[in-house]
């Protein structure tokens, strides 16, 4: 299995359950063809349900089923890291409801933070208090969109067939 340790956030995989090709979707394939490890919590998950479950945003593609977003989310969990409880607490007054996906990072060893939020995107740029806490107790995190991210996996597999 690769050395990067991702969570996504749930417009990511949004994004990629609705669109395959997109760098969301290819990520996604990245994760099932085992060339990155998925995190996940409970809390986590129980966004994904959440928010992919409702009926407004399942009603906008026809490919999204409620039975697919199951099947999706399921066939995730059991490719990821599964943490059921997070024992950490981080503090992000900016948005409360990306806490979860902060606290994954720092107690899971997340290389890499998957998202479109602009509210996480620049956290490693900003002067904030969360941002600088962040920093400190997780100095190596990247957050990246994902074709950022594809980018580097594909850097990775190249520097790997050039050292075979």
């Amino acid at each position: 299995m690769a050395g990067f340790r991702v969570i996504l956030d749930t417009n990511t995989l949004f994004r990629g359950l609705a669109k395959s090709e997109s760098a969301s979707g290819r990520v996604l394939e990245a994760i099932e063809a085992h060339r990155t490890t998925l995190l996940t919590s409970r809390l986590v998950v129980a966004e994904y349900r959440t928010i992919l479950m409702d009926p407004k945003i399942v009603g906008r593609y026809e490919s999204l089923t409620p039975l697919i977003v199951e099947a999706a989310i399921r066939k995730l969990v059991y490719y990821a890291e599964h943490f059921d409880v997070v024992r950490l607490k981080f503090e992000f007054a900016r948005d409360p409801k990306d806490r979860k996906f902060l606290e994954l990072a720092i107690a899971g060893k997340a290389t890499h933070l998957i998202t479109f939020d602009s509210d996480l995107l620049s956290l490693p740029a900003s002067h904030s208090d969360a941002a600088k806490r962040l920093r400190q107790r997780h100095p190596h995190l990247e957050i990246l969109l994902p074709g950022a991210f594809l980018n580097l996996l594909e850097v990775e597999s190249d520097n790997r067939s050039s050292q075979r």
